[in-house]
């Protein structure tokens, strides 16, 4: 409940998750050879996205994301530099007059993964609507080392619109980013953010690359919110 697709029909599947036993997956894949032209901007993405109802902007409230990811064995890495890929993000819905997916902004946090390293990606504004953004870009871990086995990564988010936001990310436990200061877009209105876990791969189709397919299992996703 609460999930809509972003992905066209074959690209999308829920299947036994590898390695677990009595566990349902989500099999998020993308292809160079497909069609995005009726997907959201047309660029080439399999997503799962989630509206929880309580996951608001600029709040006191403290979320925390979890899920864990699966990429098998001898999975394709792309060499080419900015050919980056999220596998996940949280995103700030900060307009009621757009459908979800054509903000135009880029997501306040999201985790993917650039040539053989996983990145960290912040993005808010400084004015309303959003021309121009302030941008974090942080690299950390080495994604091959992690074929084959399940990835748990914590997401501790605390949405607001000044210096009092939080990022806490955890790999496996291991805290990874600890980002402190604004997390989200400005906005007259109060918003909700949203969930979105699977593949996008914006500029697959314009930057030179050295992939054809890209596939990532998805299984225990949660949101809730938690107390410090």
């Amino acid at each position: 409940d609460g999930w809509d697709i972003e992905a066209i029909t074959n690209e999308y599947i829920v299947v036994d998750a590898p390695t677990l036993i009595n566990k349902k997956a989500f099999k998020s894949e993308i292809n160079y050879s497909s069609d995005y032209s009726e997907i959201i901007n047309g660029n080439p993405r399999s997503q799962l996205r989630c509206d929880y109802p309580e996951f608001v902007t600029n709040t006191d409230n403290n979320y925390i994301i979890t899920l864990k990811t699966f990429m098998p064995a001898l999975s394709q890495i792309d060499t080419i530099n900015y050919q980056r890929m999220a596998i996940m993000g949280l995103h700030q819905r900060y307009s009621t007059n757009l459908p979800l997916g054509n903000q135009n902004n880029a997501s306040p946090c999201s985790i993917g993964i650039n040539r053989n390293s996983y990145y960290f990606n912040h993005c808010h504004d400084s004015n309303y609507p959003a021309s121009e953004y302030n941008s974090r870009y942080i690299e950390f871990g080495n994604v091959s080392n992690d074929f084959d086995k399940w990835i748990r990564w914590d997401i501790l988010y605390k949405s607001k619109q000044n210096n009092k936001g939080k990022i806490q990310i955890y790999k496996d436990g291991t805290r990874v980013i600890n980002y402190i200061g604004q997390s989200a877009y400005l906005s007259p209105v109060q918003e909700w953010n949203y969930l979105k876990v699977g593949l996008y791969k914006w500029d697959w189709h314009v930057l030179e690359t050295t992939t054809s397919q890209h596939q990532m299992y998805y299984t225990d996703i949660e949101i809730k919110k938690y107390i410090i």
